[in-house]
């Protein structure tokens, strides 16, 4: 559906200009003669999107919304935002986090607690253990979703949707 945008969250500082390329092939001239063909990736012109990162000026206000350390960027084109994920797919950036998108703001900020919860437990070195049953219930099913969810990567979604949110189109 034309006109569809999402909100974008990143933890760069300095942000992200999203841009989009195009596989083409040209010809290349090779030493001692003659020409071969080359795979090349043409950026798209006019079809770009710019990212505000987390740091601002010392004494000013950001630029946009910061939720734990994500700014939250609307507003960003869906299709857009789909093939660059697509072409940026094994990024860094994209593979730990640290730039994801949702189609609400609510959900995005929602998104980004969840993942605050997960580094949480990942840094105090929390595991399942037998004992946590005597703490809460509900403490040892978290747990486990989280465990399944550190296992697989699919299934973060499965977390967040037990939180009353739909999944975002990148963890």
């Amino acid at each position: 559906m034309a006109g569809e945008t999402v909100t974008v969250a990143c933890k760069l500082p300095h942000g992200l200009k999203l841009r989009v390329f195009t596989e083409t092939m040209r010809p290349e001239s090779v030493m001692g003669g003659g020409t071969r063909e080359v795979k090349v990736w043409d950026e798209i012109p006019d079809v770009s999107f710019t990212v505000f990162g987390n740091s601002h000026p010392q004494n000013k206000a950001p630029k946009c919304l910061i939720v734990g350390d994500y700014a939250l960027t609307p507003n960003c084109p869906k299709e857009l935002w789909d093939l660059w994920l697509q072409q940026n797919k094994d990024s860094d950036v994209v593979r730990n986090g640290l730039i994801f998108a949702h189609a609400k703001d609510q959900a995005a900020q929602l998104w980004i607690q969840v993942r605050q919860l997960f580094l949480l437990i990942e840094m105090a070195g929390l595991r399942i253990h037998p004992a946590w049953q005597l703490i809460s219930p509900a403490v040892v099913a978290l747990a486990q979703t989280i465990d399944a969810c550190q296992r697989s990567p699919g299934a973060s979604a499965a977390l967040f949707c037990r939180l009353g949110g739909n999944e975002p189109d990148r963890l």
